[in-house]
């Protein structure tokens, strides 16, 4: 009896942090649930149950696919217990879809949506309750995808993964009313990439407060704020470039990170940024050409600040596209 208080008080607690946090259990190695705390839950099956184990194979933690358990969407964040190689057990917080829906309409129009599901295709959500995904796979197709959805037409869709998670974000709008501000509403679902990008590289626990937090503040935003939003981003260079390659934007995190201020560095190939070996051997404009053939790019290498200081740097370029294919 004393060891099992013992067990279950972290677990309470950890249940009793927050709305999001409804359920802890303490798994054995086999993933046999031996302690729980908070909402009953339905046991997890073999298969998922051994889903997870892989997932978080080493020390650490990951996240777990979209469930729906009754009328609630749920997932999991499983953790080892232990030190070393072999886990002495696993320790899983259920987390409740917390709803990020409010106001996105704001920002993409109340046409538009904004899906979140399992890249398997299997659940989805739009961050309030359970819905319909795409009737497509979207999770491997890079760039702008189109599809039909019956009785309401075609639909332009963008669809980037969420790292650190089993997750997709997918933004959908009506083919017939993006026509008209394609370029706009290509450059927003870009941020919002890779804002969520970014919010993947936090870790586990922290998953689902990076994934709405940035979704909350973009809703909120209108032309001018939007704007000041990326300038107040500080950990990330995030930088639009003309499809020459030129910069075209830059931002407050970019100037912090690599030196230059945006008088100096707008108009000048993103190459700058490159060592001389790099720039040598053509890896700028392969990387540019990657990422134009594949939709996304995602390298590691060093990098060259204002002052000649290299630096460690893991680049995402995301290729935008307009309706008829064409690099904007």
């Amino acid at each position: 009896p004393g060891a099992r208080a013992a067990g279950l008080a972290p677990l309470r607690a950890l249940t009793a942090r927050d709305t999001i946090n409804l359920a802890a259990e303490l798994w054995d190695t086999a993933g046999r649930r031996v302690l729980a705390a908070g909402r009953p839950l339905p046991p997890t099956d073999g298969d998922a149950t051994r889903m997870l184990k892989d997932l978080v194979a080493g020390p650490g933690a990951a996240v777990g696919p979209l469930r729906m358990i009754g009328d609630s969407l749920f997932y999991s964040v499983i953790a080892t217990i232990g030190e070393g190689e072999r886990p002495a057990g696993y320790l899983v917080s259920w987390r409740r879809i917390v709803d990020g829906a409010r106001g996105i309409t704001e920002l993409i129009g109340s046409d538009a949506a904004l899906l979140v599901g399992n890249a398997a295709g299997d659940v989805w959500t739009d961050l309030s309750v359970r819905v319909e995904g795409p009737p497509v796979p979207v999770a491997d197709r890079p760039g702008t995808t189109t599809y039909h959805r019956p009785g309401r037409g075609p639909y332009l869709a963008r669809a980037v993964l969420i790292p650190g998670s089993p997750w997709v974000v997918v933004v959908e709008f009506p083919r017939d009313r993006l026509l008209a501000p394609t370029r706009r509403f290509l450059s927003r679902i870009a941020a919002v990439s890779l804002i969520l990008v970014a919010a993947g590289a936090g870790g586990g626990w922290a998953a689902s407060r990076r994934l709405t937090a940035p979704l909350t503040r973009l809703t909120q935003a209108t032309e001018e704020r939007f704007h000041l939003l990326l300038q107040s981003i500080e950990d990330y260079a995030i930088v639009f470039l003309e499809p020459d390659g030129r910069v075209a934007t830059w931002s407050s995190g970019a100037q912090r990170i690599k030196g230059y201020r945006s008088d100096e560095i707008v108009g000048r190939p993103y190459a700058t940024f490159y060592t001389p070996e790099d720039m040598a051997g053509g890896e700028p404009a392969k990387n540019l050409a990657r990422a134009a053939r594949d939709g996304r790019y995602q390298v590691q290498g060093w990098r060259v600040r204002k002052d000649g200081t290299r630096f460690w740097a893991d680049v995402v370029i995301t290729a935008l596209r307009d309706p008829q294919g064409n690099l904007r």
